[in-house]
């Protein structure tokens, strides 16, 4: 799950919130379901640091929750597994019912299902609308950041690259499903085989126990999974000879050119081709050099008229095309930063000549992809 800041709600270190004082009242409940919040939201919490005069910021349980008020990390008591908890509102009946069908039977033993796992769904006692859907703890999709051509091709890949036998968004289209909200809060990384220790969820940087910096392999020695979440506003639509039509709906891109007129039906499977065109753009043409062969595919992507826009089976075949043109030695290039300083620059290139040489030693692919579940 992704982190949104509510800075404006968080009190000082030895006082919860009102958002984390509703977890707090429910810890209990959501203990004899199977998943302990941490230390600091448990009944009578008494801070640490009062007892052993350290200061707060040395305390794990100091640390107030820096997710979305309807969600809070948790581990599974059976085995330790880390989690996160969503509270489902009740007016929204789309999201457990798109998690139900993504998440069960032939749907989700297909390797090209990228939907987050629905691990478990809790129904909180004495409230029958309340239930808290329970997911695996996911990092941000560019957390840590991409250091190679290879890597950045090999998230694309999953994404919509057919031949990889990962293709998310392609294989939710051709299921008549549009997410309505691919974007840069709604993809994400699973952390299992870079961070085999996991981390805090407070600061992705730290272990959990809040004692130094998490252990942490780069996404070409073991290489991720990335996952989308948050199907709130998916919408599985009946097969049809033309468009599907639907409200317009703004998602956390705001940009699309189909969304500024609110009166006007509009297909949403052009705007998920455009959400995609635009985080490409934002994020990695923006931003480093090197991927302006992509240029062309997005600005097709990203058009204004959503009927002009290539289909997402069209993105997987051009984009395709783009990759093959691209040899291991452009794979394996270390991505420059547009804002990089020249000192800056010049040791990193030292370090990942290093890095690239034991790769290459250790036949280490230069599109890193992880391995197709079975």
């Amino acid at each position: 799950m992704s982190q949104d800041s509510w800075e404006t709600q968080q009190c000082g270190p030895d006082e919860l919130s009102p958002d984390e004082i509703w977890w707090s009242e429910r810890q209990r409940p959501i203990e004899q379901a199977g998943y302990a919040l941490r230390r600091r939201y448990r009944q009578n919490w008494v801070p640490s640091w009062r007892l052993t005069g350290r200061r707060p910021k040395e305390a794990e349980d100091a640390q107030p929750s820096r997710w979305r008020p309807t969600v809070m990390d948790a581990v599974r008591l059976s085995d330790g597994t880390p989690v996160v908890l969503k509270r489902l509102p009740d007016d929204e009946p789309f999201e457990l019912d798109m998690y139900s069908f993504l998440c069960s039977g032939a749907v989700a033993s297909n390797p090209h299902n990228h939907c987050a796992p629905l691990i478990d769904v809790v129904q909180l006692p004495g409230d029958d609308s309340q239930r808290l859907l329970v997911l695996p703890l996911l990092r941000p999709f560019y957390d840590p950041p991409f250091r190679t051509f290879g890597e950045v091709v090999a998230f694309l890949s999953q994404l919509f690259e057919v031949r990889s036998a990962f293709h998310a968004i392609q294989h939710l289209h051709h299921l008549r499903i549009a997410h309505r909200n691919c974007t840069f809060n709604t993809i994400m990384l699973d952390p299992t085989s870079m961070y085999p220790d996991s981390f805090h969820p407070c600061d992705h940087r730290l272990r959990r126990d809040w004692k130094g910096k998490a252990k942490c392999y780069s996404r070409t020695r073991r290489p991720p999974r990335y996952y989308l979440i948050d199907f709130h506003l998916a919408r599985h639509y009946e097969p049809l000879n033309g468009p599907a039509l639907d409200d317009p709906t703004k998602g956390d891109d705001a940009t699309a050119p189909e969304h500024r007129d609110q009166s006007k039906l509009c297909d949403p499977f052009p705007t998920d081709i455009y959400y995609l065109g635009n985080l490409i753009r934002q994020q990695f043409v923006f931003e480093y050099y090197g991927f302006d062969r992509f240029m062309p595919l997005v600005n097709d992507m990203i058009q204004k008229d959503p009927f002009a826009r290539p289909s997402i089976d069209d993105v997987v075949w051009r984009f395709e095309e783009i990759c093959e043109d691209m040899g291991a030695k452009k794979m394996r290039a270390r991505i420059v930063g547009r804002r990089e300083s020249v000192v800056p620059r010049i040791l990193r290139a030292v370090g990942h000549m290093i890095r690239t040489a034991g790769y290459i030693v250790a036949r280490k692919p230069a599109i890193p992809m992880p391995v197709v579940p079975v």
